[in-house]
């Protein structure tokens, strides 16, 4: 039974100790009165009611023990004492020796020894005796509370304490608070911001150098940065550009791709690399009205919890130039411009398989210049040259666009005419035939005729792959030269 008193009386002087702490806080937030909230009010009523019959339980006269101090000190002591638990309280008579001595949280190493009457200057947890009895003999003629941190010492390590001191009749009080973790916590944010704001600046400078042109939109697509290398390079000046949307950017031909991959990267998922970015061609166009092929980054970055899109801008217009001219020199005959052999082929073959599963016409026309040789000899090897020059830029005034024209070796050429039937293609072989027959090329002040022999093959059941129809195709064109050359003759079926 008594510790379970024990226990009451403990939880009950705990409940007092809150309940001024909460009616102190209620002051403070409300100095002019409690607001006309009907509800505040009914809950501030029930808190005291609650703590009204913790009182009864623990009266006044228990706040400061026997053991501190007795008769009018001791009801002077009662009268200012604010039980601010968990706090270190010390209770000081007029000549600032101790009345009442309660140890709270991080002193409690300084629990082995009595302070009951004796002076300030055996106090191990006051830093400075003659400095704390400087501010003791100011707080009686003052009637603000007098407050001042120090370091201290101790067996637990260095503690920052927070003293907070103040008079009543016939002495001063004094509340010492262990605030080392608040004061760790404050320098950690200290440091943390000062990291934090030192990262931004140094990402703010890479933003700015970088080598490449580099923008940053918001969640609407509105342009927040746009870097040094942008505005240099591209013309895309920060003033004219930020507030405005990313779109006003891309040409109107680019911009269902622009926002299809804007999109994407805003709402996608994170890669196998653990991050969202795409790279696309998109046209590009500046304030100043510039236009050019960009290759156009996208990545998602977050700033205050949104997704924003950060984009970087590269101008590979010359690049497609030459990669354009690349393909062209790797497909295609250096001297003619006809399509080069590998290429031909492959073309062929692609065409020979989609006419077949499409069930569509396709025709081949082989052919060869007749006696080649005798114009080499007979004008030079420059002369034969501008013949075949000659005859790829006939050839090619008759073609369709969707034929295809390629020197196979040599003086050996093929036209492939894809949803050509047999009896067209022997037409239009006929045509080229003439054409060429018609021709007088000149060179150097001579005139050379020109003729050749034509073999035509269509795509049928016995010939279904591409390399049975070019065999058949070179049997037609042998034959018409065993016939005399300057004709055409068609593989038979």
């Amino acid at each position: 039974m008594p510790s379970e008193q024990a226990d009451t009386d403990s939880h009950a002087r705990r409940g007092m100790i809150m309940h001024h702490l909460l009616l102190d806080q209620v002051n403070q937030s409300f100095p002019g009165g409690l607001p006309d909230n009907e509800q505040l009010r009914q809950f501030l009523f029930n808190v005291s009611e609650t703590y009204n019959n913790l009182e009864q339980v623990v009266t006044p006269e228990e706040w400061v023990p026997d053991s501190c101090c007795q008769g009018p000190k001791k009801e002077k002591a009662k009268s200012v004492t604010p039980l601010p638990f968990p706090d270190t309280l010390l209770l000081f008579d007029a000549d600032n020796n101790i009345l009442c001595c309660s140890l709270g949280k991080g002193f409690e190493s300084f629990a082995d020894r009595e302070y009951h009457q004796q002076p300030l200057e055996v106090v191990p947890f006051v830093h400075d005796a003659t400095v704390f009895t400087e501010v003791l003999n100011k707080a009686v003629s003052s009637e603000d509370i007098l407050s001042f941190d120090y370091q201290l010492e101790s067996s637990e390590g260095k503690q920052h304490i927070e003293a907070r001191i103040y008079a009543y009749p016939g002495g001063t009080v004094a509340v010492l608070r262990d605030v080392s973790e608040l004061r760790l916590a404050e320098s950690l944010r200290r440091d943390s911001y000062q990291r934090a704001k030192n990262t931004q600046e140094q990402l703010m400078q890479v933003f700015s150098s970088a080598p490449v042109a580099m923008m940053v939109c918001d969640e609407q697509g509105e342009i927040t940065m746009v870097n040094t290398y942008a505005e240099a390079h591209y013309g895309l000046m920060a003033e004219q550009l930020i507030g405005k949307t990313a779109e006003a950017l891309i040409s109107p031909a680019s911009l269902p791709r622009y926002r299809d991959l804007a999109e994407q990267v805003l709402t996608g998922d994170l890669n196998n690399m653990g991050y969202i970015g795409v790279h696309a061609d998109i046209e590009v166009r500046t304030p100043t009205g510039r236009r050019f092929l960009a290759e156009v980054g996208f990545s998602r970055i977050f700033y205050m919890g949104r997704p924003w899109l950060a984009h970087t801008f590269a101008d590979i217009t010359e690049r497609k130039r030459l990669e354009s001219e690349l393909r062209i020199l790797a497909s295609t005959d250096p001297l003619t411009g006809a399509l080069n052999r590998r290429q031909f082929l492959l073309n062929a073959e692609r065409e020979v398989n989609s006419a077949r599963r499409h069930g569509q016409a396709l025709s081949l026309v082989v052919m060869d210049v007749d006696w080649f040789k005798t114009i080499n000899d007979n004008f030079g090897h420059a002369a034969g040259d501008a013949v075949l020059k000659e005859m790829v830029a006939i050839l090619s005034t008759i073609l369709r666009q969707q034929d295809q024209l390629g020197r196979l070796g040599g003086e050996e050429f093929a036209v492939l005419l894809p949803g050509t039937e047999i009896a067209a293609a022997e037409r239009v072989a006929e045509r080229f035939r003439t054409c060429l027959d018609d021709a007088r090329i000149e060179h150097q002040g001579e005139v050379i005729k020109l003729t050749a022999s034509f073999g035509v093959a269509g795509l049928c059941r016995e010939y279904d792959q591409f390399f049975d129809i070019i065999n058949a195709a070179d049997d037609a064109l042998y034959e018409a030269k065993s016939r005399g050359r300057n004709r055409v003759a068609c593989a038979e079926l």
